[in-house]
């Protein structure tokens, strides 16, 4: 059964204002109500992939490959990315101006009724196909750029103490109540 058109639009706006009313009346952390209890979810939990200190690295490398490492204060780094991304810069050059020049030739053939056409035909597709896959190379050189920048950001907060043994090993036997019994081995740090 389909509501009247100014029935539908009336429950919509007092649907909206209802979610509005009770959106203003919370707390800056959005919670989730199960039955009777209620569930809190911190601001950190919302955020997205980009936000922080690792999301501002990533999207830094992202828009300029380097930056990344720039803003995570890894500078020898610079040389490989620059490295790593001005080559695959070139060989995309490179292989657009044979590609180009060949499909170019091939034209020319074309008009000129030369017997080399379907040669200079499959060495233009070989150039084409040469093409696309430094174009693909270099989007994923750019990716890693960020993935880097992103990862050492996450990295560079870890604790790293110079105590990383364990303190205590030892094994442990269990006896349930239900005459079972478990066996297993406690570690503490």
């Amino acid at each position: 059964m389909r509501l009247p058109e100014v029935r539908r639009t009336s429950l919509i706006i007092v649907l909206a204002a209802m979610t509005m009313a009770s959106a203003s009346g919370q707390d800056s952390a959005p919670s989730d109500t199960i039955g009777t209890e209620t569930i809190m979810i911190s601001d950190t939990e919302s955020k997205g992939i980009f936000t922080g200190r690792p999301g501002k690295a990533a999207l830094y490398s992202l828009m300029l490959p380097g930056t990344g490492q720039i803003y995570n204060k890894k500078y020898w780094k610079l040389p490989i990315v620059y490295g790593a991304v001005g080559g695959t810069v070139g060989l995309l050059i490179h292989n657009t101006k044979q590609h180009t020049q060949l499909q170019e030739a091939y034209r020319l053939s074309i008009e000129n009724g030369d017997p080399r056409a379907d040669n200079l035909r499959r060495l233009r597709n070989e150039a084409r196909k040469n093409q696309q896959t430094s174009i693909i190379i270099l989007g994923v050189v750019w990716v890693l750029n960020a993935a880097d920048a992103y990862v050492d950001a996450h990295l560079s907060t870890f604790d790293v103490d110079d105590d990383l043994s364990w303190h205590q090993v030892e094994p442990f036997i269990y006896g349930g109540t239900d005459q079972t019994l478990e066996v297993g081995i406690a570690i503490s740090f």
